[in-house]
């Protein structure tokens, strides 16, 4: 009907009427754009706030899990310890890197003093020291952005900043894990088994305190795990303040949206 009434008022020459259709036009196709551009608005923050709900959801997991795998290693670092002290050698009080690297905190040591409740039973202190926990980030969330090329849903920029540096954080513990830690693990539980201990059998801490004093190769294998050990637990620590930070960066998000 609007071009009918278009091509009427050329015929006419009625410019007037004219413009006013064409401003009728342009304004028609500026709201319908305006509205389009809303409802895509209202689209994608709906998106962000499942997509950053379902961030949340992965580093409470992270959380867990590290404050999990820390509790392991203040055990493993007091059981290591006792036995060093048990067999009459040197314990460690301090580990000092000579790197700086952004994950480690060097010459941080796991605060014993208030692990009393996780003391490791005399007859398990082999079980204790052998046994290890290796987190592994709960990345699905986040990935699944990157991957379907979404990570622009996120309109914070620091926070995709965060998010990014908090991943190479988890990967930086992760190859640490699989090239050194695990590793380290591994060989103290074949040294063990040649001298006649598994990771689950219960041993009497004076007999294991004089296997430690006998066997150098023993000895060697305990307390190069214990520095790891110490040094995987700075990583982890760090990792676990870093996960606080963007925990309530992302609840702050997520209530700000709301």
């Amino acid at each position: 009907m609007l071009l009918r009434r278009v091509i009427e008022h050329v015929r006419t020459q009625n410019w007037t009427a004219i413009g006013i259709d064409f401003v009728i036009v342009v304004v028609g196709v500026f709201i319908g754009i305006q509205l389009g551009n809303w409802n895509d608005a209202r689209a994608n923050a709906a998106k962000e706030q499942v997509a950053l709900a379902a961030i949340l959801d992965d580093v409470e997991a992270d959380f867990v899990g590290l404050n999990d795998a820390l509790d392991a290693a203040v055990l493993a670092t007091q059981a290591s310890n006792r036995l060093l002290e048990s067999a009459g050698l040197q314990t460690l009080t301090e580990v000092k890197t000579l790197i700086f690297a952004s994950i480690l905190d060097s010459g941080d040591m796991p605060v014993l003093e208030d692990g009393a409740s996780r003391e490791a039973n005399p007859v398990q202190l082999w079980t204790a020291i052998a046994l290890r926990y290796y987190p592994s980030q709960n990345d699905a969330a986040f990935s699944g952005l990157i991957a379907a090329g979404d990570l622009s849903l996120i309109s914070d920029e620091k926070l995709v900043h965060d998010l990014k540096k908090y991943t190479a954080l988890w990967e930086a513990l992760e190859n640490s894990q699989d090239a050194t830690f695990r590793p380290f693990r591994d060989r103290l539980i074949f040294v063990g088994q040649e001298h006649g201990l598994s990771p689950f059998k219960d041993v009497e801490d004076e007999e294991l305190a004089k296997l430690i004093q006998a066997n150098p190769e023993l000895e060697a294998a305990v307390r190069t795990v214990l520095e790891y050990g110490v040094l995987h637990w700075q990583a982890m620590d760090t990792l676990r303040a870093d996960a606080e930070k963007l925990e309530a960066a992302l609840r702050a998000e997520l209530e700000q949206q709301e």
